[in-house]
């Protein structure tokens, strides 16, 4: 069975649960982190509002990483709008989403990026495709047929067996879904 999500605060709650709970989890900010693609793309997943303008901005500056690097008139050329701007210059705690994305490598989820060949081709067609991916099983791109749940945060016991049911193979004997 496989697992998949978009939602960085789900993947944030997996890996958080498998930190000890210490004053040293608070202070993490303070390390230096080499930021990398995957890292950017985990940060923009963050940003309230970035679906309208994170594909635009990767064009534009040739990466999720430049994004970061960009000035606030380069990113207002583009049409990001203020509260834009201010979410990407606001300082991420990028060694967090570096300790996260090593929990999650620990926890055997791993991400794929919107310009991975794992990023599956027809969601990159959505007119809000999320920028990372978090999943368990096979790449997301190799999921034939596939189903998305979406709005899945605040799910019921009901709601969990119908999506369980949707991602297991049919009886065998049997083909097809009902």
């Amino acid at each position: 069975s496989s697992f998949f999500s978009s939602s960085p605060t789900h993947a944030r709650r997996i890996t958080r649960a498998a930190l000890p709970r210490t004053r040293a989890r608070r202070y993490a900010c303070a390390v230096a982190v080499a930021v990398d693609e995957e890292l950017a793309c985990m940060r923009i997943a963050e940003l309230r509002g970035a679906g309208t303008w994170w594909r635009g901005a990767v064009a534009a500056f040739g990466s999720a990483r430049a994004i970061f690097a960009a000035s606030a008139s380069d990113l207002a050329a583009l049409g990001v709008a203020p509260a834009g701007i201010a979410a990407v210059r606001d300082g991420a705690c990028w060694s967090e989403l570096a300790r996260m994305r090593a929990l999650c490598r620990q926890l055997s989820i791993a991400l794929a990026t919107y310009d991975s060949s794992a990023y599956p081709s027809l969601l990159r067609r959505i007119a809000d495709p999320p920028p990372v991916l978090y999943y368990r099983g096979p790449e997301p791109s190799s999921a034939a047929p596939a189903v998305a749940i979406v709005g899945s945060r605040k799910s019921t016991r009901y709601g969990r067996g119908v999506a369980g049911g949707l991602g297991a193979p049919p009886p065998s004997g049997r083909a097809g879904a009902a």
